[in-house]
This record gives structure tokens, C-alpha cells and sequence, in this order.
């Protein structure tokens, strides 16, 4: 029997086994992020009647962003995460305090 031939088959076996394996896990953990991406641009009646995988938004519609944004507390809350942002001190690091590491 030729080894070194099945040892070849069995390394692409083993190559493509990796890929398909982890293309599924990346789509299980994909789908769910484009799953809400899809949804907050879909018309809300349409998106509910709808069965199966959403892969695009069912009657595009704005929406959900409009009522979102006119709401001024979301506004105030952006406003409030950029000054934190902004103007909140990092916490300092040890090469900042100048302590050597062997005195620790």
C-alpha cells in the first residue's frame, strides 16, 4: 500500500473538514448579528408575517431609526457617552507611575 498517498488524503480530509466546520460556526455566529442589522431596516408589519431565514429586510423602511431619533433622551444619552469619553481621565498605567519591576 502506498502510505504517503493516504496520509496525503487524509491531510486534505482533515483541511476541508476544518473549513466547512468552522464556516458553520462562523455563520451560527454571524446570522444573528445580520439577523437585527436586517430587521431594524425592515418594515415592521412585513418582518412579522415573515417565516424562515432573513436575509434581506422585507419592505425597506426607516422607521424604527425615525421614532428612535425623535426621541430626545437618545440624544442626551450619545451626548453623555462622548463627554465620558471625552473628558474622563484613563487610569494611569505602571510605566506612567515609574515604578521599576523589580521593586514590586
Amino acid at each position: 500500500p502506498d502510505y504517503r498517498r493516504f496520509s496525503i488524503v487524509r491531510q486534505i480530509g482533515k483541511l476541508l473538514f476544518n473549513y466547512i466546520f468552522l464556516s458553520v460556526i462562523m455563520l451560527a455566529c454571524l446570522y444573528p448579528v445580520w439577523y437585527v442589522m436586517v430587521a431594524s431596516f425592515s418594515d415592521s408589519n412585513l418582518l412579522t408575517q415573515h417565516m424562515g431565514l432573513l436575509l434581506k429586510p422585507p419592505g425597506l423602511s426607516f422607521d424604527a431609526y425615525k421614532k428612535v431619533f425623535q426621541n430626545p433622551m437618545i440624544m442626551k444619552g450619545y451626548m453623555n457617552t462622548l463627554f465620558i469619553l471625552i473628558f474622563t481621565p484613563r487610569p494611569p498605567r505602571p510605566d506612567d507611575l515609574n515604578i521599576a519591576s523589580s521593586e514590586v
